[in-house]
């Protein structure tokens, strides 16, 4: 792995991401990363990346007052916020879901309703 000082940003650019989006979102309001920006798609690098560097990321304000905020993670506020981002779930047909995926959409059915 490279060095990843004065790197800039790390961004997950599939379709449906919220990195996707969110670049997009800052793209139409004329925001430009100023340094260079690493694209990445496997899960696996990007875990070991957020392990190594400092992370900014962007998610719902509910679940950073329920999980984030008792853990010590800071919050910092933008003047503007993008759209609401679409959110789905993918599930296989005739195979019951695991617990972790039934954890998963409760979340976010929970969080959908405080939004």
């Amino acid at each position: 792995m490279r060095d990843q000082q004065g790197a800039g940003q790390v961004l997950n650019p599939s379709p449906a991401t919220t990195d996707a989006y969110f670049h997009s979102w800052m793209s139409r309001k004329g925001v430009k990363l100023r340094n260079m920006t690493t694209l990445c798609r496997s899960a696996q690098k990007l875990s070991s990346l957020v392990e190594e560097l400092d992370v900014i990321a962007v998610g719902p304000e509910p679940l950073y007052h329920a999980r984030l905020a008792p853990a010590g993670i800071y919050r910092v506020g933008l003047p503007e916020l993008p759209e609401p981002m679409p959110m789905g779930g993918l599930t296989m047909t005739h195979m019951p879901r695991s617990q972790a995926v039934q954890d998963l959409i409760s979340i976010a059915e929970h969080i959908s309703m405080k939004i």
